[in-house]
């Protein structure tokens, strides 16, 4: 199909929205891993929440969702479904997750994992999501 450069923009910052969306998701019931640890822990919650990493898998959920659009063969912009649509958020949901488990695993932490806090242990390092794996599979 023969697309337009409108077209080919719309399309990308409609998959790549909906791969925030995806993204977002995720990020609720990290958030709420995360108040829960934060209050066992007696810290508050914002020393846990990184908005730098938040916005860093906000981004590459964009990528995922955009990337997505680009492997649909003979995409029709006039004809996009909710399966479509539910699809980008997938990707922008476990392409996030994949990305950073992978930056986890194989590239060195930048911070400490260990603080003083007034001769209490500190809590883990900060991250967007507290625990991905806790999040509910992606629908669709």
């Amino acid at each position: 199909m023969n697309h337009s450069v409108i077209d080919w923009l719309s399309l990308l910052v409609l998959g790549g929205g909906m791969g925030v969306l995806g993204q977002i998701m995720r990020i609720i019931v990290g958030l709420k891993k995360q108040m829960d640890q934060a209050s066992q822990m007696n810290v508050p919650t914002k020393e846990m929440i990184s908005g730098a990493r938040l916005l860093i898998s906000l981004l590459i959920a964009f990528v995922a969702g955009a990337l997505a659009v680009l492997v649909i063969p003979d995409l029709d912009i006039g004809n996009i479904s909710r399966d479509m649509l539910l699809g980008f958020a997938a990707a922008g949901y476990a392409g996030a997750d994949f990305i950073e488990g992978f930056a986890q695993k194989f590239l060195p932490q930048t911070e400490t994992a260990v603080r003083a806090q007034g001769g209490q242990a500190s809590p883990p390092p900060r991250t967007a999501v507290a625990d991905p794996a806790a999040a509910p599979a992606p629908v669709g």
